[in-house]
Order: structure tokens, then C-alpha cells, then sequence
């Protein structure tokens, strides 16, 4: 019999293949490629963000749907006091915080198949409710006094920021992680 030959008569390397393809497969890695395309400046008062999302098959896949979200992202220090017992005292650190508040959102559930070395571009746009961005230099003031008031009633915050980030991914069939993408944009 021949080296690579078990005793079904099955060769072994292709058998390996399938196998390691499965496992590949199902940890999501060489499936797709997936990346949002979205303009860097939004004007906050449009009520809507456009852009398209392009993905690039690594292998031949089952796209069950896709979906994006406009998100206002805010993050602060904390300051937290932890017991040790080791050393018989409190110890305090700052730690980051952050808290997201989902301003518009799209999702198409058609599904669709993309082969290996394929691209595909699917246009989007997210709606949400317009609004007058806040300068930077204003982060202390008007909303964040709310913000300071319900996350830190002691006054343990420091080093307010606000983003604004667009995220999203493609569920596929059969793959344990979705793949997806994220980008930073400046509302204006």
C-alpha cells in the first residue's frame, strides 16, 4: 500500500486538508476580507452617513447577511480603590472607561455567495437624527456634566473624550467568528 494510502484507500493528505479547512473555516481565519469605506467627515446636521462595504473572498463562502452602525463613543478615566490583602491596603488606579450610544444602524439579510478571490461592494446608508456637533474644546461642559453626574457621583473622573465610530461585519455560515471592520470619523 502506498504511504500516503490509509486502509480505506483514502489519501491522507487530502483528508488533512479537509480537516484543517474546517477547522480554519470555523475559527474565521482565510474566509473573507471585510472593510467599511466611509468619508472621514460627516456633516452631523445631514442625517445620514453613506459608504459601502467591500468584501473580498478568501474562499468560497455563504454570506448570510451584513450590518453597520453609527455609534457615539464616549470614554473617561475612573479612578477605582481595590482592597489588597497582601499588603493590608487600598490601592487606587485609573482605569478606562467607555460607554457607546448607537446613533443609526443598516442591515441587509440578503444572502449571497462570494467566491474565492471575488469582491463584492454594497452600498449603504445609515440614518439617524441630526445634530449640532460640539467643539472639543467644550467636552467638559454640556452633556458631560450629565455623563460626570450618573457614571461618578464622587467626582472620580478625569479626561473626557468623545468619538464617533462606524462598525460593522458580515455573518457568514458555517464560521464561528464574524469578520468586520471599524473606522473613526469626525462629525463636523
Amino acid at each position: 500500500m502506498a504511504p500516503n494510502v490509509n486502509v480505506d484507500g483514502e489519501i491522507k493528505g487530502v483528508v488533512r486538508m479537509s480537516f484543517f479547512k474546517k477547522i480554519k473555516s470555523g475559527l474565521g481565519i482565510g474566509t473573507i476580507k471585510f472593510e467599511i469605506i466611509v468619508p472621514s467627515h460627516v456633516q452631523g446636521n445631514s442625517g445620514q452617513l453613506a459608504g459601502n462595504i467591500v468584501m473580498t473572498g478568501k474562499g468560497d463562502h455563504l454570506v448570510k447577511d451584513v450590518e453597520v452602525s453609527l455609534k457615539r463613543v464616549h470614554t473617561w478615566q475612573e479612578r477605582e480603590s481595590r482592597y489588597n490583602s497582601t499588603t493590608d491596603r487600598h490601592e487606587d488606579k485609573w482605569v478606562e472607561k467607555s460607554r457607546s450610544e448607537k446613533l443609526g444602524h443598516f442591515m441587509d439579510e440578503t444572502q449571497f455567495a462570494i467566491a474565492a478571490e471575488k469582491t463584492k461592494t454594497i452600498p449603504f446608508v445609515i440614518h439617524f437624527q441630526p445634530f449640532e456637533p460640539q467643539p472639543a474644546s467644550s467636552a467638559d461642559g454640556g452633556g458631560w456634566g450629565f455623563v460626570t453626574a450618573a457614571f461618578s457621583p464622587l467626582g472620580n473622573t478625569m479626561n473626557h473624550a468623545m468619538h464617533h465610530l462606524v462598525d460593522g461585519d458580515a455573518d457568514l455560515e458555517d464560521v464561528a467568528f464574524d469578520k468586520g471592520d471599524q473606522k473613526k470619523i469626525v462629525m463636523i
